[in-house]
């Protein structure tokens, strides 16, 4: 188990965090982890319900909140974990479509937040509103804009790893 934290400690610090901010990284997820644990265990020995897909009970939200977007992405690609939602197919007639969007984007923003799941994605689209939305997209290593309706936008979620 040292061995395992000794690497992904340094796979932080090569992602480009400093030693002590990769400590302090390593030391939130795991209490976090117990956190949602305990906040489970808690609500079920109340006989209340769980509900999984609150930020409460998400470490991974709350490990994002507290280090901020720029600190989670290389948090992620110390871990081998995406940065980015690929697309691997669009929906005909789709917003998506319409709006121009490809197999091979990568969807890295919507509505000027940042996306780093197809679950954050989806969290986003179903949100609800009216009007449109931008979406951040990197095409070949390119960053660009689509400009889509707020809603389901019509893509098949690839395995994409991400920048």
């Amino acid at each position: 188990r040292a061995d395992r934290s000794m690497d992904r400690r340094g796979a932080l610090i090569e992602a480009g965090l400093a030693p002590d901010r990769a400590d302090y990284i390593l030391r939130r997820e795991s209490e976090v982890r117990y956190e949602a644990m305990q906040a489970v265990f808690e609500a079920r020995n109340a006989g209340e319900s769980v509900d999984r897909f609150s930020p409460n009970m998400n470490p991974e939200a709350i490990l994002r909140n507290e280090i901020g977007d720029t600190d989670y992405e290389r948090y992620l690609e110390a871990n081998g974990r995406p940065t980015t939602v690929g697309i691997s197919s669009v929906m005909a007639s789709s917003p998506a479509e319409q709006a121009g969007l490809q197999s091979g984007d990568e969807i890295v923003g919507y509505d000027g937040d940042r996306v780093f799941s197809s679950f954050e994605l989806m969290q986003l689209t179903m949100a609800g509103g009216e009007g449109n939305v931008v979406i951040d997209v990197v095409r070949d290593g390119s960053p660009m804009q689509i400009v889509v309706p707020r809603g389901p936008i019509g893509v098949e979620i690839g395995r994409f790893r991400g920048r």
